[in-house]
């Protein structure tokens, strides 16, 4: 199972900037709009590919959410090196086999100890699995929060990836970047993933499933 690291191409130490520069280069090649043209199925394989950056800029674009994901990344690790790791061999019993003798069935009251070490060997060898599918299961719930979250912020959509904290734009239908010596309606003050909400006093637009502006009005 790939990680959000692996939808960025970036390690899973890299810092915020790095990640940011990662998503904004997916988000160039496989936006929607940049494949307007494309064949059907290469439309298709962008569009995975550009849910797959969506979500995972959701998640480690947020120091929180990052940390969350960082700890569950490493339980699961932990849980598959226990299950790689090689079991001892069993000691040789030293009681003798028992041979069933006529008349008598070969598993008897005796051998009950025996079956309930059994059991509760399989069930040892079980809860590994369970833990794994447990923490797979609150990873995809908690990205799907994270991205279903987008649908509560108002606004339209920017035309370019490239909008920074500081530029002037134009609202409309499509959010234009503009010099913010011409006229301009707003100032961005910041460009935050959609579970970090943006500061008092400012105007939140919706740039994609993932990612919000914070807009301050021009007086």
């Amino acid at each position: 199972m790939g990680t959000h690291y692996d939808a960025l191409g970036v390690s899973a130490t890299a810092d915020t900037s790095t990640i940011r520069a990662a998503y904004l280069a997916k988000a160039r090649v496989h936006h929607p709009d940049r494949n307007l043209d494309a064949p059907a199925a290469a439309r298709a394989r962008s569009a995975g590919a550009m849910r797959e950056a969506n979500a995972a800029w959701a998640v480690l674009g947020d120091a929180s959410a990052r940390r969350e994901y960082d700890s569950s990344l490493a339980a699961m690790r932990r849980v598959a090196a226990q299950r790689a790791a090689p079991r001892p061999a069993a000691p040789a019993s030293s009681q003798p086999y028992r041979v069933a003798q006529p008349g008598r069935p070969p598993w008897t009251v005796e051998d009950e100890d025996l079956d309930l070490h059994g059991r509760l060997g399989c069930s040892i060898r079980v809860l590994p699995t369970i833990a794994i599918f447990v923490l797979l299961l609150g990873i995809f719930v908690f990205t799907a929060f994270a991205s279903t979250k987008s649908d509560e912020a108002p606004g339209g959509r920017l035309s370019s990836y490239e909008l920074l904290a500081g530029d002037c734009v134009l609202v409309g239908a499509v959010f234009d970047p503009v010099p913010c010596t011409a006229p301009h309606d707003a100032e961005v003050v910041s460009i935050v993933g959609m579970a970090r909400g943006c500061p008092a006093g400012t105007a939140v637009y919706a740039i994609d499933v993932a990612l919000v502006a914070c807009l301050r009005p021009v007086p």
